[in-house]
């Protein structure tokens, strides 16, 4: 019965117009309204597929903003100027990808890579990654990826300087190794105020009035210290790949060669004074049944420079 409606003329009362809210539920109520109702979608579907995308650029029609255009399906180039292209890849389950080019031929070239990392489920998306700076991961880092660290303390207070540095103001996807081993050079030229310490390592103090204030004094930043802050920006990296889903970002820190990398300080302490008499004659908690210092002397003897 509906097809025999589709099929026969429009009568007057079907040609009344329809406004193009209309639904199907307002259009049931009267079969005239009805089949035409169904007539115009069918109408609409016919102008549809007669209007299909042109595949060349010389068949498509000029327009205001640019000729558009489709070489193959789900891959649409668009002129946006004189020497501008968009492109743009559309794929069922996929996030739609946009760039734009100064040629069609990089565009082209451009959508069919993509289209082939779709095919292999290779393909990983950059974009988040080249609008996302060092010092935004670093801030999520410090609210969500420091609260199970025992030394969360010490690890905010390395984060915070890793916020004062240029890097910060970088896209993540952006920085390089180069940078990341120029960092040190400029960390290590700078200088932090401590306390000042005597020969035998008690904190110095000055009587001024009736108190004694302590004296403090500039030194250079150790190489531990700059090592723990590149293993933390390292750290950074990692949670910005797993927590907020980069995949395609890559650790530059890793590719840091070891040579360039600080080292740890050596210690070059030795013993003092008496302090070896009373290293040896020192009790050893509950290993009572041992001689006094036994395990001491034997470490002593490696520690200690050998007479000639």
């Amino acid at each position: 019965m509906i097809h025999r409606w589709l099929r026969a003329p429009a009568t007057k009362f079907d040609q009344e117009k329809l406004s193009k809210s209309t639904t199907i539920n307002q259009a049931r109520r009267n079969p005239g309204y009805f089949f035409n109702f169904l007539r115009q979608k069918r109408d609409n579907r016919e102008l549809e597929l007669s209007q299909k995308m042109p595949r060349k650029r010389s068949e498509a029609a000029p327009a205001k903003t640019g000729r558009t255009w489709s070489p193959i399906k789900g891959l649409t180039l668009t002129e946006r100027g004189r020497l501008q292209v968009q492109a743009r890849v559309r794929r069922t389950g996929r996030p739609s990808q946009t760039k734009t080019f100064e040629n069609v031929a990089e565009a082209e070239a451009w959508g069919l890579g993509v289209f082939d990392g779709f095919n292999r489920n290779a393909f990983v998306d950059r974009r988040r990654e080249k609008r996302t700076t060092l010092a935004d991961a670093l801030e999520q880092y410090k609210q969500t990826g420091l609260t199970v660290l025992k030394s969360r303390v010490q690890a905010r207070s390395q984060v915070d300087q890793l916020l004062k540095s240029l890097l910060a103001q970088r896209f993540v996807g952006e920085i390089e190794s180069a940078d990341v081993i120029a960092w040190p050079r400029e960390r290590r030229a700078a200088t932090v105020r401590r306390k000042r310490r005597d020969a035998e390592g008690r904190v110095a103090r000055i009587k001024k009035g009736r108190r004694l204030e302590i004296q403090r004094e500039e030194v250079p930043i150790g190489e531990k210290t700059v090592l723990n802050e590149l293993m933390r920006l390292s750290a950074a990296f990692v949670f910005a790949r797993v927590e907020m889903k980069m995949r395609g970002l890559r650790n530059p820190v890793e590719d840091v060669p070891v040579k360039d990398k600080p080292k740890r300080r050596e210690r070059t302490r030795r013993l003092r004074g008496d302090e070896e008499e009373r290293l040896l004659a020192a009790p050893l908690g509950s290993r009572e049944s041992r001689p006094p210092g036994l395990g001491i002397k034997r470490q002593l003897t490696h520690c200690l420079p050998q007479s000639p």
